[in-house]
């Protein structure tokens, strides 16, 4: 995903609404996935539409002219709102559309009660989140035995935020000063079997 989303001042001719049906519903996440070709989707139509009964508002589109050109599909996870995967037309990006998809789940977040939200940034696409009120942590997975020594040693000198693990793999969020490539190549590097995104966050 590139960084330019939302980048400069919208056309009057965007308008952003709600899912309005199943079938509107089938058709946006059909229009995600062709935005990331060869990329497996982590929840099908499936998942959205059991979304669609509880909370349909957290369920965005752009359209132009009639056609879907952007989405963002959000969705209650325990205590905040997860943005589940958010794509722009590629010929319409950097002009604003990501920015009108944020400010309506924001506004809808907080109608259904959330004051947070969370998404997990593609590498690259970490700018758009920040330029849109949202700050970055570090997640990281690794697996394997003594995997959390290995995620210790690697982040040493750095907050950790919070922290997981069992017998087979170990979690990390780490705190970040914005963006910190030096950091997350060096865990990749440095503890095996690890993965690494940054997990922007937006306090509403």
């Amino acid at each position: 995903m590139s960084d330019n989303l939302g980048a400069s001042t919208p056309s009057a001719r965007v308008r952003v609404r709600a899912v309005a049906s199943p079938v509107e519903l089938a058709q946006c996440v059909d229009f995600l996935a062709a935005q990331f070709p060869g990329s497996p989707m982590p929840r099908d139509v499936g998942f959205y539409a059991k979304e669609f009964a509880l909370n349909p508002a957290l369920l965005l589109l752009a359209e132009v002219a009639g056609q879907i050109e952007g989405v963002l599909l959000g969705f209650v996870e325990d205590d905040h709102v997860l943005v589940g995967g958010i794509a722009i037309s590629l010929s319409l990006r950097g002009q604003g559309i990501g920015s009108l998809l944020i400010d309506e789940l924001v506004r809808h977040s907080r109608l259904v009660g959330q004051d947070t939200i969370l998404a997990g940034a593609v590498e690259g696409a970490e700018g758009f989140y920040q330029r849109t009120g949202f700050e970055a942590t570090l997640f990281v997975q690794a697996q394997g035995p003594g995997a959390m020594g290995a995620l210790e040693a690697a982040a040493a000198g750095h907050r950790v935020l919070w922290r997981d693990e069992s017998d087979t793999w170990a979690k990390m969020v780490i705190e970040t000063d914005g963006v910190d490539r030096t950091l997350q190549r060096r865990l990749e590097r440095e503890v095996p079997e690890s993965h690494t995104q940054y997990l922007m966050q937006r306090h509403l």
